[in-house]
């Protein structure tokens, strides 16, 4: 055929991958894009989407991260539809959780030798089809998620990998991978540029099998180059609670109030903060630290 879709699916692939433009600020690159090339319409084998191609096929690109700013693990997809002719139809994305058409100007992506560009949105790394079109709203929520929400999932559990028993997480894995990821946080610049990386471009099935293999790896590595305690334990009285200022229900040991010791409850809220687990070991009735604490 003089468009050339009857070539191999690695070289349709790799000519029509798109330009991702990443936010100037963003620690993460993409790793790799598994491929699926569609010429029917059936289910995509990597995500909760049935791809019906706009034209002669459609090439389904899973893009792969290691880190979300909120999680470890992250796949996002593009859709490009081709034509009879060979040009680009349509390109689609995925936007948390949704599938949008870019459109950048009647209907189409905009295109950049010959390749579809796809803006990522920084951190999160949902697509849009222009810089501009991400709301103010979004821009301020993002803000927060990449600043001081960074890490609150800790290690993505809510995919087909992590549910079918290919890779699990401890409480140490969450604990270990929020720590990075709050070490990562960043300011969102909203100004973009092409992706640095070189993403190794691979057949779908082949970066199945990666991926759970990755994720064991990453957080062996974090287990290994991080000190990090299992738990802090603190006591209450002159630890946290000045005992001079409590007041005790009159015949009983249950105190009612007490002062902080200055100080305290900010050391609290900054270790919890920064990812430890607290514990709290202390003599008395429990409802004299229900009171307290």
């Amino acid at each position: 055929m003089s468009s050339g879709l009857s070539a191999p699916d690695a070289e349709l692939a790799g000519r029509y991958a798109p330009q991702l433009m990443l936010d100037r600020a963003e620690p993460y690159q993409p790793v790799a894009f598994g491929y699926t090339v569609f010429r029917t319409p059936e289910a995509s084998p990597s995500s909760k989407f049935r791809v019906e191609p706009d034209g002669a096929l459609a090439i389904e690109y899973a893009i792969y991260y290691d880190w979300d700013i909120g999680h470890l693990y992250d796949l996002e997809h593009v859709w490009v539809h081709v034509g009879l002719d060979g040009a680009i139809a349509k390109v689609e994305a995925s936007s948390h959780g949704g599938r949008l058409i870019m459109d950048a100007g009647a209907g189409q992506a905009e295109m950049l030798d010959g390749r579809p560009v796809v803006y990522v949105e920084a951190g999160k790394h949902a697509h849009w089809a222009m810089a501009r079109q991400m709301p103010v709203v979004d821009r301020r929520q993002l803000s927060a998620l990449c600043g001081s929400l960074a890490g609150l999932e800790g290690v993505h559990l809510g995919n087909p990998f992590a549910k079918s028993g290919l890779y699990q997480a401890s409480e140490r894995d969450h604990r270990l991978a929020r720590l990075k990821m709050r070490h990562d946080a960043f300011v969102p610049s909203h100004d973009y540029v092409p992706v640095q990386s070189r993403p190794e471009l691979m057949p779908w099935s082949q970066l199945a099998d990666l991926i759970p293999q990755r994720i064991k790896q990453i957080m062996a590595g974090l287990a290994a180059s991080n000190d990090h305690f299992g738990a802090i334990f603190l006591d209450c009285g002159d630890t946290l609670v000045d005992e001079r200022s409590e007041v005790k229900t009159p015949g009983s040991d249950v105190v009612l109030s007490g002062d902080l010791i200055p100080g305290a409850g900010d050391m609290v809220r900054a270790l919890k903060a920064a990812g430890h687990k607290l514990v709290l070991v202390a003599d008395g009735p429990r409802q004299t630290f229900v009171n307290l604490l």
